[in-house]
């Protein structure tokens, strides 16, 4: 190789736009109080997953300032994958603490993101998309909801480049990866036990993650209220045919 070439990795080929079809995917999950039960990583202390059929969800603050008007959050967009498990996305103007339903059907709400607020500039309450339970919550003041949660789009591969994982309230907790290939059960990958630290685990070769399969991490603390966050981190490109 000539002197001086310097020869940039795919993750940065990708984050300049030259590699037409490739994405980066980055999926980050929180939870401040985990419970000590398996729990996808985020903020609604359960295990989700696709749903089906398809279906509207709610969207509702704990807060009356996240409105149109308001103080606080007023437009929210939400995003996710439809029955064909293809990318579709929606404005949605919040009211409130009275329930606003989507106008399209998710299998996989994935963001709720605030798009417009008020003199507050964040969500003053907790904000939520649910059905019969909590899919995704956005804490106050963040304007975005965190899931460490992938499911994979249609005509796409995900590659898995490396994992996050943190624990920083001395509450022994364990960290699963699990998968669940299309029209296949859940299985666990890999579990890894984490007290008082931060975690980088880079895959030996990126796992190839096939379209329609869902892929997450879990949390499960030895005490209620570890404190915990969480990355998965890759990329989509389009799937071999």
């Amino acid at each position: 190789m000539p002197q001086g070439v310097i020869v940039e990795s795919i993750q940065y080929q990708m984050a300049r736009g030259n590699v037409p079809g490739f994405q980066r995917v980055f999926a980050r999950g929180r939870n401040e109080a985990a419970p000590n039960q398996w729990v996808t990583l985020g903020e609604s202390n359960t295990v989700i997953e696709c749903v089906t059929p398809a279906e509207s969800f709610d969207i509702v603050s704990s807060d009356s300032n996240d409105n149109i008007v308001g103080d606080g959050a007023r437009v929210v967009m939400v995003a996710g994958l439809d029955a064909d498990y293809n990318e579709q996305t929606e404005v949605v103007e919040l009211d409130g603490t009275t329930l606003v339903q989507t106008v399209f059907d998710y299998i996989w709400p994935h963001t709720l993101v605030v798009i417009d607020a008020g003199a507050q500039g964040a969500n003053i309450g907790i904000v939520t998309l649910s059905n019969s339970m909590p899919f995704l919550t956005m804490p106050i003041g963040f304007n975005n909801s965190y899931n460490a949660a992938i499911t994979v789009p249609a005509g796409l591969t995900f590659f898995m480049d490396r994992i996050f994982i943190s624990e920083v309230s001395a509450k022994s907790t364990e960290f699963g990866v699990w998968l669940k290939p299309h029209n296949g059960i859940w299985m666990n990958l890999v579990t890894e036990r984490v007290s008082n630290q931060n975690v980088l685990r880079p895959a030996f070769t990126p796992l190839p993650i096939s379209e329609r399969s869902q892929f997450q991490l879990r949390t499960k603390a030895d005490r209620s209220g570890a404190k915990v966050t969480g990355s998965i981190i890759g990329w989509t490109e389009p799937a071999e045919s």
